[in-house]
């Protein structure tokens, strides 16, 4: 990780034009490029902040953001900010693929960088579920790595298996949700005889190592019924090899009034969670909905993303409208 001058020099940009760089250093010693603007004024940007991964690929900025905060986004094996200018500012690679980088706000008010990555100890079991199995990395405000979490040993879940990759809360470095899809075998599917192979979905709370909250999806047998997708245990049986994906976390978001837990889940709907007993407080699914004023028109179906906005209200994207079929972004 290391400065490219060069680089730099050729490719800074501001809304007029490029500028003409040259290097100046402050009294404190920090190094400046500085360029003059097609209307005259200079335009000063200390060098230090400015990084050129070697893997990256050659590029030219072109323009500005006006927006001056930094950018956020992940490719491939690689993490990275970048600033308004088009320049990385920090960036980390790893051996497997990365997802769902962010920033957060740590609760001594500093940065903390949170990503998940793809792992390859662990078989994915066969099934038709588009999982990752990953663990979680957290990194501090200068980029250095403070903390990687797997799931705990508790009920089903054997210790350091890996969570799956569609979504985590961090609530304070050490403090975190984490979901997974755990293989298993049941016997509880309702009106159903026999063992059946399914993926279990299951969400922990860690804090500082020690499991707070749990919750699998196999101990509430309706679920089964209310699934509407991937959801014949008879295509799973317990002498197969293949998994039923009857349910399919993918995000998952905690309410602020009372601190329970929004969760959606792709073939079933989205479900509000008793952070502290697990029981279901409520849904709007495909084949129930708990809430008044809520016609089927309304109903999403294989949705993604859902979350509390800052009215309380609650947005998804459905990717597959319960009655037309059709893509669209609700909000209740």
């Amino acid at each position: 990780m290391e400065t490219d001058k060069n680089f730099l020099m050729n490719n800074l940009v501001n809304e007029d034009n490029y500028v003409t760089p040259f290097q100046s250093i402050s009294p404190d010693g920090t190094n400046y490029v500085l360029g003059v603007k097609s209307n005259g004024s200079v335009v000063a940007v200390p060098e230090v902040h400015f990084i050129r991964p070697k893997w990256h690929l050659p590029y030219k900025a072109i323009g500005y953001s006006k927006d001056e905060n930094d950018f956020y986004y992940y490719q491939g094996r690689s993490a990275v900010i970048m600033n308004h200018y088009g320049y990385v500012k920090h960036w980390i690679q790893e051996e497997n693929n990365i997802q769902n980088f962010r920033r957060f706000e740590n609760k001594l008010g500093q940065n903390s960088y949170v990503y998940t990555v793809q792992v390859h100890d662990t078989p994915m079991p066969k099934g038709n579920a588009g999982y990752w199995l990953c663990e979680l990395v957290v990194l501090d405000e200068n980029f250095k790595e403070i903390d990687r979490q797997r799931m705990k040993a508790s009920g089903r879940i054997r210790d350091d298996y890996p969570m799956e990759n569609h979504d985590y809360v961090y609530i304070d470095d050490g403090h975190y949700m984490i979901p997974t899809a755990y293989p298993n075998t049941v016997d509880n599917i309702p009106n159903v005889n026999g063992s059946y192979k399914v993926f279990n979905n299951v969400i922990q709370e860690v804090k500082n190592n020690q499991v707070v909250f749990h919750w699998e999806s196999i101990d509430y047998p309706e679920l089964y019924e209310l699934s509407h997708y991937l959801n014949d245990p008879t295509e799973c049986p317990s002498t197969g090899e293949k998994y039923l994906d009857f349910a399919h976390i993918n995000s998952m978001f905690i309410d602020e009034r009372d601190l329970n837990l929004l969760v959606s889940f792709k073939h079933i709907g989205i479900l509000k969670i008793d952070r502290k007993t697990g029981a279901i407080m409520w849904m709007i699914a495909k084949n129930r909905c708990d809430i008044k004023g809520i016609d089927e028109k309304m109903i999403p179906s294989m949705q993604h993303d859902a979350r509390y906005n800052y009215d309380h209200s609650i947005t998804l994207f459905d990717d597959s409208g319960s009655t037309t079929d059709n893509a669209r972004v609700m909000r209740y």
